[in-house]
């Protein structure tokens, strides 16, 4: 569901700069008169904030064109060279040469190139693949990451906070490269959602829109004749992420993609879905390259006196144009006023617009269609599974919200309007936040108290009879109505007429919000499917390597036996007979030494590979730990270690596997010495949990603790941080899997340089 904050933090595109330099030549480009409408394309299409104001204004309701337009050419010969001028005018001059400006515009080259590069890339796709119009691939890859661009100017410190967390992954990290995540935890919502809302806003064609949207999900089907323009993007978003053309995340190439799996992975198989060969993608490859070095040029910052040169001589032109727009929006305006305001409403419904602007559509309509002198208009709708109640309103040029009513309102104007003002804002304030969920529930029209031409209006179908849906509540002021003589009866049907429309719209509106969700939503879980396909891969290559290691294990473990017995034969002989010095005793036992530990490898790896089912009974953790504890005394290592052992003589006995749980104890300490070569202390105490049924047994070491960023994969089978031929990284995995088994649970908290504790859970008996 679309978050109100985020979207309203992300405003529009009017204050959102494009790169100066292609702003001076876009001036200049409009005051020569042998520039046509296709060269001026070619300069502007490298722009994608320019771009997209361009392709917003002609396809919004001002030019009310039968079709929507998505070819730049198209638009801008629609629009001619002055209102283009007039949007190239409209950045921020000043502060782009402000010390702000220029860092910003420093921030912003390699985003453009990025930008630049993808719809180059996704034109030279379309061409190949005949993609009927590769003018709309070239827009969509060149606003394809647009979300990021309105996060990094409306949620600039979130995202650098997203930029410092993405620079501590190194390249060990590029397979779970988390970006999507990180933006969902950091921003509120990934950048391709955002891209979604900001252009659904602006009301882009439904294509771009799409690719936009859907640039990060998988094929969902297999390969059409006329190939699917967000996949398009997506094999372009990854070639240029994959070869560093340009940097999506305004930090030019301190992110190295370059070693990134899941954009190789990506490119392959587009690639074999498209079936497109090697050395296509390298000759589009070079083509975007050389394409790139032209786009280069207007990269670089333009000279002030230029670019101020071309500002001076545009701007008596700017004010006559801007004189033409006012005069242009009055009419706009006095013509807009004749129409329905239900006609109107509607329009703004199928935006799906937030739901205080839709409040403010229907408090315009209804000063428009009540005249009211006061401009006095009050609406208030109920709440809904995803939103809170909400009320709005005008009084005057003033703009009023539920919580606004809750301070002391400061009024203005002459004595006998302030009284009156006063005296009604009194009044809402005690109905609104007193009494709201009655007021909310009236089905009658009914007059507020003391000033009867205001009247309270039910936002429902009032036909129906039979317990009507009551969205809201609307304050009309009537009184003008009333002086131009129309009568009370025609006044109520009109109300209710006007009121039953609203409430048919705004059930379209939440219908329409809901399904909205759930497309989000669905979305998104294509794309976890697509990661969870290949966890489960890499699971079932783990399983099987586990299969492979057990047989093999058992197979080492017999002739092991054999060798392991001989020497001890061959050393007792020679003891025996006196024939073995101090010198030859050492090797006996050095072999016999190795030769146990690949006894203890073989049996690790049994044990991963085969699991045994769990044997339960009842008994005493007291007995386990004790032989648990005797059974590793003897190893190397365990003599600098001091045990301290904190076990309620009361404790109630578990319902486990014995022999398993002395193996899980064994690598649990083995563990805990490892991580104390120096020596230490271990600490083993257990706690009872009757309301869980539960007993808790905590083993703490004094070692080195475990790295934030291992704590989620020590469990993994053959993880190990001790380096080659120093374990087999199964110890804590077999004990994860024999806890398993005895229907338990683990978990581990650690403090570097401090200690780790891992705490068992098991069921009592």
């Amino acid at each position: 569901m679309q978050n109100d904050d985020i979207i309203e933090r992300l405003g529009n595109l009017e204050d959102i700069p494009p790169l100066p330099a292609l702003a001076s030549q876009v001036i200049n480009t409009c005051f020569d008169d042998l520039t046509d409408f296709h060269q001026m394309a070619d300069l502007i299409k490298q722009d994608p904030i320019l771009s997209a104001r361009i392709l917003t204004l002609i396809n919004s309701p001002t030019f009310a064109l039968s079709t929507e337009v998505k070819d730049l050419s198209h638009a801008i010969s629609l629009l001619g060279k002055n209102q283009v001028r007039n949007l190239a005018l409209s950045v921020t001059i000043f502060d782009t040469f402000s010390h702000a400006g220029k860092k910003r515009e420093q921030e912003m080259a390699a985003f453009w190139q990025h930008c630049v590069a993808c719809a180059y890339t996704s034109e030279a796709l379309a061409r190949k693949l005949n993609y009927p119009k590769p003018e709309e691939a070239f827009v969509a890859g060149l606003l394809h990451d647009i979300g990021k661009l309105i996060a990094y100017h409306r949620l600039e410190g979130e995202f650098k906070q997203l930029i410092t967390r993405l620079k501590e992954f190194s390249a060990d990290d590029q397979p779970q490269w988390p970006q999507l995540e990180l933006e969902k935890e950091i921003l509120g919502a990934p950048h391709h959602l955002i891209g979604k809302w900001v252009t659904e806003a602006w009301n882009f064609p439904a294509p771009i829109i799409e690719a936009v949207w859907l640039h990060h999900q998988p094929p969902m089907e297999s390969r059409q004749e006329i190939p699917s323009l967000p996949l398009l993007v997506r094999l372009a978003d990854a070639i240029c992420n994959l070869y560093n053309l340009g940097s999506s995340y305004f930090i030019n190439h301190e992110l190295d993609y370059s070693t990134s799996t899941p954009y190789a992975h990506t490119v392959e198989s587009l690639k074999t879905f498209f079936q497109l060969d090697h050395e296509t993608l390298v000759d589009i490859y070079h083509t975007v390259d050389n394409r790139l070095h032209e786009f280069g040029n207007c990269l670089h910052p333009v000279d002030n006196e230029l670019y101020f040169a071309a500002i001076h001589r545009a701007n008596k032109e700017l004010g006559r144009l801007n004189l033409e727009r006012e005069k242009t929006l009055a009419e706009l305006e006095l013509k807009n006023c004749l129409l329905e305001g239900l006609s109107t409403i509607n329009q703004r419904v199928a935006t799906r617009p937030k739901r205080s602007d839709l409040i403010d559509e229907i408090i315009t309509q209804t000063l428009r269609l009540c005249r009211s002198q006061m401009n006095f208009a009050f609406c208030g709708l109920g709440p809904t599974e995803t939103s809170s109640t909400i009320w709005l309103g005008r009084f005057g040029e003033r703009k009023f919200s539920a919580k606004e009513l809750r301070k002391e309102l400061p009024v203005s104007g002459e004595t006998d309007k302030i009284s009156k003002q006063t005296r009604i804002m009194a009044i809402l304030k005690r109905l609104i936040t007193k009494k709201p969920t009655a007021l909310l529930r009236n089905s009658r029209i009914t007059p507020l108290r003391d000033y009867p031409s205001i009247l309270i209006v039910p936002i429902c179908n009032q036909q129906l009879t039979i317990n009507p849906v009551i969205h809201g509540q609307l304050f009309i002021d009537c009184q003008q109505l009333e002086r131009c003589g129309v009568c009370k009866g025609i006044l109520l049907e009109a109300l209710s007429r006007f009121t039953a429309g609203i409430s048919e719209l705004i059930e379209r509106y939440q219908m329409s919000e809901k399904l909205s969700g759930q497309a989000e939503s669905i979305t998104e879980l294509n794309r976890l499917s697509e990661a969870m396909y290949h966890d489960l891969l890499l699971s079932h290559r783990l399983a099987t390597v586990g299969r492979l290691a057990a047989g093999a294990a058992h197979e080492i473990n017999n002739p092991l036996t054999v060798i392991s017995g001989q020497l001890q034969i061959l050393r007792a002989k020679a003891e025996r007979n006196g024939k073995i010095d101090e010198t030859n005793l050492k090797r006996y036992n050095s072999m016999l030494g190795k030769v146990d530990k690949i006894s203890r490898i073989t049996r690790d790896l049994l044990a991963y590979g085969r699991p045994q089912t769990a044997q339960t009974k009842s008994i005493s953790l007291q007995s386990v730990v004790e032989q648990s504890i005797d059974a590793v005394n003897h190893r190397q290592g365990f003599a600098s270690i001091g045990f301290t052992i904190n076990i309620p003589d009361n404790l109630p006995n578990m319902m486990v596997d014995p022999q398993q749980l002395d193996q899980i104890f064994i690598n649990l300490l083995i563990n805990a010495q490892l991580a104390m070569p120096e020596g230490g202390a271990i600490t083993i105490s257990a706690t009872p949990k009757p309301e869980q049924r539960r007993i808790k047994i905590d083993f703490s070491d004094t070692g080195c603790g475990i790295a934030p960023e291992h704590l989620p994969t020590i469990f993994d089978p053959f993880f190990t941080t001790r380096g080659p031929n120093k374990g087999t990284g199964l110890g804590l995995s077999i004990a994860h899997t024999l806890i398993d088994a005895n229907k338990g649970t683990i978990e581990v908290h650690s403090i570097l340089n401090r200690g780790s504790t891992f705490s068992i859970f098991l069921p009592m008996a």
